[in-house]
């Protein structure tokens, strides 16, 4: 418990080690002009507070229904269901993508991976390719990688390479 009179503050975690007591501000502002059109508070965490969800309610408050906007906003707002969501509504996302990283110095991310949904297969950056687990949606490159010659750039696991064709990083 993070309060004692306030039963609705939560913990919430923005980064593994940044951590935010309380409540979460949402806004929406007129870029132009900084204007603010629309706010709400709500629980650091829990369902139906996420950016996303959020994000939405507001812009459908803020009387921008029938009227195409363009929606600017960070990583946060970029999900599945945000995008659908502006989409079905007429509005243009221009949401700053998720940075692609690699866990090693210098190696690969995920982007230099090729998905192939067709074939349900994905390959390396040294061309090794494999199927995809029908459910998952995951690879595993194993053996694959024993011998080869980037592997230094791509994975430090003894098992090799795993990899999820659904995540961004």
């Amino acid at each position: 418990m993070i309060s004692t009179v306030d039963s609705d503050a939560r913990h919430a975690h923005k980064t593994v080690h940044r951590r935010t007591d309380g409540f979460k501000a949402h806004l929406v502002a007129e870029p132009d002009t900084g204007l603010i059109t629309g706010c709400t508070l709500t629980k650091a965490s829990g369902p139906d507070t996420g950016d996303a969800a959020v994000g939405l309610a507001l812009l459908a408050d803020d009387g921008t229904i029938g009227e195409q906007v363009q929606v600017l906003g960070d990583s946060a707002y970029g999900t599945g269901a945000m995008l659908a969501g502006l989409a079905a509504a007429g509005h243009t996302a221009l949401i700053k993508p998720w940075p692609t990283r690699s866990l090693i110095p210098g190696g690969f991310s995920t982007a230099d991976f090729v998905v192939d949904q067709t074939a349900g297969t994905l390959t390396c950056p040294a061309g090794h390719t494999v199927a995809l687990t029908p459910v998952k949606r995951a690879a595993r490159f194993a053996d694959r990688c024993a011998g080869c010659a980037l592997r230094a750039r791509c994975t430090t696991s003894p098992r090799g390479r795993a990899h999820r064709a659904d995540r961004r990083a």
